[in-house]
């Protein structure tokens, strides 16, 4: 995991702790559509959110404002199967089944440990109905080029999805016209 995406993680949970400007908060519609399914998932429901660069988190940021989220960081040197892994992690920490499972580093796991990349890809694939016995929705925060990995070797478990949200990229303040 890069070091400006840690920051920018660690910043949205400092500011969802102090829960600042609430009341200017507009969610836009990107972030209501990802609520809406959230809202009316029954058990399990997966979504991708989708990026180019780390400004997915400020989009987050009103999603789990609005709704019962639980943040899990995929470590970057994991060896498990990735669904093991989030099973443990939902146990230890004791997450409630109406709490939505919002995972990062997939990206980072890929790029940090390419020789394991096709095994965890495979292990997504085949492990995918691993992720409905847990009876809630999960979502995979990934860049493009992991989504397109997982369209061409794990097909199944990419079709699996009940959504798909691209986030916007920031608006380049030098291309401004006035």
């Amino acid at each position: 995991m890069t070091p400006e995406y840690k920051y920018l993680l660690q910043e949205l949970h400092y500011k969802l702790a102090f829960k600042d400007n609430l009341d200017d908060m507009d969610c836009d519609v990107l972030a209501r559509q990802l609520l809406n399914a959230l809202d009316f998932d029954e058990g399990f429901s997966l979504h991708f959110v989708i990026y180019e660069s780390a400004n997915h988190l400020a989009f987050l940021k009103d999603v789990t404002l609005r709704y019962s989220c639980e943040h899990l960081v995929i470590p970057d040197n994991l060896n498990s199967h990735i669904n093991e892994w989030v099973s443990n992690q939902i146990l230890e920490k004791g997450v409630s089944t109406d709490t939505a499972i919002i995972l990062h580093g997939l990206t980072d796991l890929f790029a940090n440990l390419p020789e394991r990349k096709a095994s965890h890809i495979n292990s997504l694939n085949m492990n995918r109905n691993a992720y409905q016995r847990l009876q809630r929705s999960v979502v995979f925060c990934i860049h493009e080029e992991t989504a397109q990995q997982l369209r061409m070797y794990a097909p199944d478990f990419y079709d699996y999805r009940t959504l798909v949200v691209y986030t916007p990229e920031p608006l380049n303040p030098s291309a401004r016209v006035d």
